[in-house]
């Protein structure tokens, strides 16, 4: 026996007036509710519908950071959660692995697929350092990517990543009273070439 090769030619055409919707005993197997009973009815699927589309709908920042009310609130809570870990993984595999780019190197313009929505204003910047910020555990985690740099270079992190560290530089530049070892991580990124995209 040998097996000839039959091109695929697409779903079987449905012969005019043949009904292709299933049995009640395939609809069973499905776990599908009969033709008559009250789930099938048209206002009962509406009905289920308004309530996917409620549970899916986006919470505010209240509903989802724990009640912060602006972005540098948002974004230091999001930082004491993240960064621990984020060093953790720097420290273990000496190079970005992870999707958490825009919590080490926020500007005002928030990324493209940042779970957390997450950004900084030039003018709520200074809320990021001192007392009840997340600060400690952020200069761990900047100065362990200058020193990775310094060491391996820009391949420490993703090609995708440069454009963000160009915007955190260009913003992070004129932002006023910065602490001592931010200037000293600007100084030390700015070496490289980092591309706006």
């Amino acid at each position: 026996y040998e097996y000839q090769y039959q091109p695929y030619q697409g779903k079987p055409k449905q012969k005019k007036g043949q009904d292709t919707s299933l049995s009640d005993r395939g609809r069973k197997l499905k776990g599908m509710p009969d033709e008559d009973s009250p789930g099938s009815r048209p206002e009962s699927r509406d009905k289920r519908a308004k309530m996917r589309k409620g549970r899916n709908r986006s919470w505010g920042p209240s509903k989802c950071f724990g009640g912060a009310t602006n972005d540098a609130d948002r974004l230091i809570e999001v930082q004491l959660e993240e960064l621990p870990s984020i060093l953790q993984e720097l420290e273990i595999n000496q190079r970005k692995v992870h999707c958490w780019i825009w919590w080490v190197f926020p500007t005002e313009m928030p990324g493209m697929c940042d779970p957390k929505n997450t950004s900084i204003k030039k003018s709520n910047a200074h809320k990021l350092f001192g007392e009840g910020s997340a600060e400690d555990d952020w200069r761990k985690v900047v100065e362990k990517i200058c020193d990775l740099l310094d060491a391996r270079g820009m391949t420490v992190l993703p090609r995708i990543d440069h454009g963000r560290i160009h915007h955190f530089l260009k913003m992070w530049q004129v932002v006023p009273n910065k602490p001592d070892w931010m200037e000293e991580a600007l100084v030390r990124l700015e070496k490289f070439d980092w591309p706006p995209r």
